[in-house]
């Protein structure tokens, strides 16, 4: 900011107090000038009249002033009008030193009181100041020389002008001082406030830097892991397979563990970064360190006794221990991983689990060459490595282990020690608090979600050797899962969403075998697919472009036709944020990449059956819920309503009833006799203590039910019946009677002025078919209409179920259920039910 600039707004500073100064004086004025009547009516009260003429005239004019401020706020005028209320009580004070002794006048310290109220209330440069103590002063020294020689001999004189002067030197100076304490505060609060935008630029900034940084290692991890899906998915399935040679799969080992080696390498990325930024939380629980300490161990016991090295456990028992498993299980690998690298064949390592009043304490100590004291102090520095024995190379490692193992055991609360020199081998020591009270509650995860662990997910600091690691799960063969088939034997369809094309045909590969597969590239390209094809289920990648996976998630959770559709995202971002984000978004399941393919066949086929699970479920509540309903009306209808009818009918038998009396009394029975009529039809319709229990059953008269119970929705439709069997079939009334219920109440919406219903014979089965003059389902959309959820009506009318429903009870009793289009327009449903078998 240049110094011009500072100076023009000080003064547009300095103007706007001095305007607020200037209201002030010219309150004083208008208020201390009348109200200085009292000493005119003590000391002088032959003059009250006219002194008080001159006070309210003085105490007009400042009013007037006052006005004016709030009128003109040009800076350039805030002088004059804060001087103006001081000139004008000094006028008035001065006319009223001439009516008295003249310059002697004891009245001449009202000028004293005008210059010492300027010196106060405003904050002038010097000579403003100066220039208005010498115009007070002269309204007294200017009356005083006038009047003759003779003033100069009046001791009055001197003594009434010393004090005037003095005032004026006082208000001068005191003046000064305020405007330089005025400027030099604003100066320090422009100073201020200047450097706190740069301290907030340079916040923004920071804020910016790693919210760029974060976003950087989230991409780079997708990026990563991208490529490391297309390496590991087929060779977990190829280990999986039967036939292969132990060279093939010795190769195929190798490149499993060095894939999986550099996902773990990501993953301690990704865990400094969130460490970095303050986003990594602890999910607090007990924890068993003797467990932890012997699984831990186990993992690399293949490859000590490979080298010959001999591992030693010493455990005791440890209560009251907290923290996150997860993460302290990183921090040993480390520390077992380091110990293992540099112990030589032959040696020996030592895990030692201790506990006291206070602390519990994990050790690790190898018999390896030690680090110099001079590494030590930066042993823990992130990307440091020893170079003792310029050994670091040939043993590999990215410096970034010991860090995160420190700062994990940190967020914990603890410290994570070393000791022992050069020669002497390397003692590791991790001590934890006991209980959970010091565990800082920023760094505890609040919210319960399961997040999976990528699989072999271990930390190293410098990445072992082949031979040196520890073990990997074995991949062997998968067992045969039975085919899920849907409604209909079908094979269940699925949309894949991925932008990377390799992973895409990839995955596509691994499911295709078990289910039908549609593609889309992007999100918009998937939510399209989805709405057009209404698949059971949905799996998405979620970084994408256009259209990420979560926003496509919510879309589908959104629209009331496509929210029970399943959603599995795929993510390459791990750690409980991703999950609770997709979860929020209305994701039913995750997979992490890399992707494994029994992982992901097992989580589409549990969400499959989820599904199906829900879809029965529906259909028996519905179902039910018809029967509660129908035997509900029996007993709280009828009742009731038979009670009216029979009360009417006997009123009715009187005689000498008025017209419009008896009228009422028809007009009840009949509506009455209505509502009965109805509830009966109901009751046959539903048959509430027969359901789920086959028995042979007269389609007529289910049908008739049926019809008697749409009768009021009839409104000029003509139900054309014709009956040309009266074989029984086996099932229960009340569910075959929902069937028709549902395929006669469609065809009366769809606008259809005829409804046919024919009953007759096919072989051994009983065929219903109900058809319809209405426009019919276009070709489109016949193939999904007993898709579950799947319905062409209004969001929010309708459930999409009754006609999956109504396929479900015929093939539960060995019929089916099928559309084809009539001849000239319209709609037509086949049922076909295993007649009873003649005795």
């Amino acid at each position: 900011m240049s110094r011009t600039t500072t100076i023009s707004e000080f003064r547009a500073h300095l103007a706007e107090r001095n305007l607020v100064a200037a209201r002030l004086a010219a309150l004083l004025v208008a208020v201390l000038m009348p109200a200085g009547v009292v000493l005119d009516w003590l000391t002088n009260p032959e003059l009250v009249q006219p002194f008080f003429t001159l006070r309210v005239a003085a105490a007009a004019g400042s009013l007037v002033v006052l006005g004016l401020t709030y009128v003109v706020r040009d800076e350039r005028v805030t002088f004059p009008l804060g001087l103006l209320p001081a000139l004008i009580g000094s006028l008035a004070i001065a006319a009223m030193i001439g009516r008295l002794e003249g310059f002697s006048s004891p009245y001449y310290a009202g000028l004293n009181l005008c210059i010492l109220g300027m010196g106060i209330v405003f904050v002038w440069r010097i000579l403003q100041t100066t220039l208005a103590c010498l115009a007070i002063t002269s309204f007294w020294l200017v009356p005083a020389l006038a009047s003759g020689s003779s003033v100069w001999e009046d001791p009055a004189f001197f003594n009434n002008l010393y004090f005037l002067l003095l005032t004026s030197v006082i208000a001068v100076a005191s003046n000064e001082v305020r405007y330089r304490q005025v400027r030099r505060e604003h100066e320090a609060r422009t100073s201020l406030a200047r450097t706190s935008a740069q301290l907030e630029e340079a916040l923004s900034q920071l804020k910016e830097l790693d919210r760029t940084k974060t976003e950087f290692f989230t991409n780079i991890s997708h990026e990563l892991r991208t490529p490391l899906t297309l390496i590991l998915t087929p060779v977990e399935d190829r280990l999986a397979r039967d036939g292969l040679s132990a060279d093939e799969r010795s190769f195929f080992d190798v490149v499993r563990r060095n894939a999986y080696r550099l996902l773990r390498l990501i993953d301690d990325l990704l865990d400094l970064s969130r460490i970095d930024a303050g986003r990594l939380r602890l999910r607090v629980a007990p924890v068993d360190l003797r467990l932890l300490a012997e699984h831990s161990l186990a993992a690399f016991r293949p490859a000590a006794e490979s080298r010959d090295i001999e591992l030693e456990l010493t455990t005791a028992q440890v209560e009251n221990t907290f923290g996150d498993a997860h993460r302290l299980e990183i921090v040993l690998t480390n520390l077992l991983g380091n110990a293992l690298k540099f112990t030589p064949d032959g040696g020996r390592i030592r895990l030692e689990v201790s506990s006291s009043d206070t602390e519990a304490t994990v050790s690790v100590t190898d018999s390896g060459p030690g680090i110099p004291e001079a590494d030590r102090e930066r042993i823990f520095e992130r990307f440091f490595r020893s170079e003792s024995g310029g050994n670091h190379r040939v043993q590999g490692g990215a410096g970034i282990g010991l860090s995160l193992a420190r700062q994990l055991v940190e967020l914990h609360g603890g410290r994570l020690e070393i000791s022992g020199g050069s020669g002497e081998g390397t003692t590791f020591t991790m001590t934890l608090l006991l209980g959970r009270e010091h565990f800082r509650p920023e760094v505890v995860e609040r919210r319960q979600v399961a997040v999976d662990v990528a699989d072999g997910r271990r930390a190293g600091d410098m990445q072992l050797p082949p031979g040196s690691e520890p073990t990997l799960p074995e991949a062997g063969p998968a067992p045969e899962a039975a085919p899920i088939r849907l409604e209909d034997g079908r094979r269940p369809r699925l949309v894949l969403v991925e932008d990377n094309d390799e992973i895409r045909e990839m995955v596509q590969r691994i499911l295709a075998p078990s289910f039908d597969v549609e593609v889309a590239n992007d999100g918009v390209a998937g939510l399209e697919l989805v709405r057009s094809s209404r698949p059971d289920l949905v799996i998405s990648d979620v970084m994408m472009p256009r259209l990420t996976g979560t926003a496509l998630c919510a879309s589908l959770k959104a629209d009331p036709a496509l929210q029970n559709i399943p959603v599995i995202l795929l993510t390459a971002r791990s750690g409980s944020e991703a999950v609770l984000e997709g979860y929020a978004h209305g994701a039913d399941d995750f997979v992490t990449k890399p992707i494994h393919p029994r992982v992901l066949i097992a989580r589409v086929r549990a969400q499959l059956r989820l599904r199906s699970l829900g879809l029965t479920l529906a259909a028996q509540a519905k179902l039910a819920a018809v029967g509660t309903l129908a035997a509900g009306i029996g007993h709280e209808v009828r009742n009731p309503v038979n009670a009216v009818v029979n009360g009417a009918r006997a009123l009715l038998e009187r005689q000498n009833l008025e017209p419009s009396t008896r009228r009422v009394l028809e007009v009840i029975e009949e509506a009455g006799s209505r509502i009965d009529a109805i509830s009966a039809a109901l009751l046959d319709h539903s048959h509430p203590g027969e359901q789920d229990r086959p028995r042979p059953c007269d389609l007529r008269s289910g049908l008739d039910a049926t019809v008697r119970l749409l009768e009021h929705r009839l409104n000029g439709i003509e139900v054309h019946r014709r009956y040309e069997s009266s074989r029984p079939v086996i099932a229960s009334a009340g569910e075959l009677n929902q069937v028709f219920l549902n395929l006669i109440d469609n065809a009366l919406r769809s606008t259809a002025r005829n409804v046919w219903v024919h009953v007759a014979d096919a072989g051994a089965n009983v065929r219903v078919v109900v058809e319809d003059d209405g426009p019919g389902i276009p070709a489109g959309v016949a193939e999904r209409i007993f898709d579950p959820f799947f319905t062409t009506r209004e969001p929010g009318i309708g459930t999409g179920l009754g006609l999956y429903l109504s396929r479900k009870i015929t093939t539960r009793y060995g019929g089916d259920l099928r559309y084809e289009g009539r001849p000239g327009g319209g709609a037509r449903f086949h049922v076909e039910l295993p007649a009873e078998e003649a005795e």
